[in-house]
């Protein structure tokens, strides 16, 4: 299965002093864990393959998230050719120092990774330099490394509470959110490009109406863009058709104790920062039509978990961010089966079931019962 959307790991080829070295702290790693499998004949114990790499960390963030605990990730970047054969003697250090032997193995086609459940990032940062010392002693090849960290939200949040308590020189550490991410299937993705450009295409003249309604109702962009979190924790701006007054967010910390849903999520039944065309718009979902557009893009799907707010989603707590596994959607279940004051803890297992069981199906399903809803302008808003 591959994964797509973490930048590359790029290995240094100029100005590289014989030794060991770190990864800056703008390069994550790119792994791909649909790719070879290391040469059996190496005689390598204990180094999995890619997709048995998946499962152990799908199963050690199960456990950290109930466990409340740092994972961390080590990647290796393994320099393929004749020019460095020190890579079978970096599997074989990392296989005796780390007790785990099912946590070694490879993240991809040139990654060779160790899962550190319960270790923080400096102490992972230790480990590394043990390993690569160990190695340097019988090789003169170099290795480049990461380390990535889950839950990546808590840590960057601590980082900006710390304040004047922040070492010097900071850490090296990346988000791990991407790797958990599931690969799309190509039914999932034929249907969310046909199905949203038929969409524009045939929407385009009502999209057109009521954008000159909106610039002539109210003064303010046509548009309204916000920042949501998407797939593997992945920013994305999402468009949507104002329905609001322009100085809707400035007034939106004045209307907490207006808000009708508990958790980190804020939402109004009968929201005052609404224009009057705007509370039409939002009755009938017309204004989510812009977000097609995302869909064409790949930044969405059709259905899926609706996308939180950048601030709200990372606000969320660790388990309801399984809910990134998939991209975000136009609609899902909650949208057709909840309701404004369900607890929020309900919304994201109704979430997660379907990040968990969504199937061809399903999809159609819910596209269907969507549109009847619609159609009969009874949306849950």
């Amino acid at each position: 299965m591959e994964i797509k959307n973490l930048l590359s790991l790029r290995k240094r080829r100029s100005e590289r002093p014989t030794g060991l070295r770190r990864t800056s702290a703008t390069a994550p790693p790119r792994f791909q864990f649909k790719t070879r499998r290391l040469d059996r004949s190496s005689g390598v114990p204990g180094v999995h393959a890619p997709e048995q790499m998946r499962q152990v960390l799908a199963r050690e963030r199960f456990d950290c998230d109930r466990a409340g605990t740092t994972l961390s990730l080590l990647a290796f970047f393994i320099p393929i050719g004749a020019a460095c054969e020190g890579w079978s003697q970096l599997a074989s250090v990392l296989s005796w120092r780390v007790p785990r032997s099912e946590a070694v193995g490879l993240l991809g086609a040139d990654h060779l990774g160790v899962v550190l459940p319960d270790t923080s990032i400096a102490d992972a940062h230790a480990i590394a330099r043990e390993v690569l010392d160990a190695v340097a002693e019988q090789h003169e090849c170099e290795f480049d490394y990461a380390v990535l960290v889950y839950p990546s939200h808590e840590f960057a949040a601590q980082a900006d509470d710390d304040g004047a308590d922040k070492p010097e020189e900071p850490l090296n550490a990346h988000p791990m959110e991407a790797l958990f991410a599931l690969p799309m299937p190509s039914w999932k993705r034929l249907i969310d490009i046909v199905g949203s450009a038929i969409g524009l295409v045939l929407l385009s003249p009502l999209l057109l109406v009521v954008s000159l309604a909106i610039k002539l109702s109210s003064p303010g962009p046509i548009f309204f863009v916000q920042d949501r979190e998407g797939i593997g924790g992945r920013r994305f701006k999402i468009f949507k058709l104002r329905t609001m007054h322009v100085d809707a967010e400035q007034q939106k910390s004045d209307l907490h104790e207006l808000n009708e849903r508990d958790g980190p999520a804020f939402k109004i039944r009968n929201d005052p920062r609404a224009t009057r065309l705007g509370r039409v718009l939002r009755k009938t979902c017309i204004d989510e039509l812009p977000q097609l557009w995302n869909v064409v893009k790949g930044d969405m799907s059709l259905v899926g978990p609706r996308p939180l707010p950048w601030e709200e989603s990372r606000a969320c707590a660790r388990w309801h961010r399984r809910r990134l596994d998939v991209a975000p959607g136009l609609t899902c279940t909650w949208q057709l089966h909840g309701e404004i004051g369900m607890p929020f803890d309900v919304w994201m297992r109704m979430d997660i079931d379907y990040v968990e069981n969504y199937c061809l199906w399903t999809d159609v399903k819910l596209v269907l019962q969507t549109m009847w809803r619609i159609l009969l302008m009874r949306a849950s808003h």
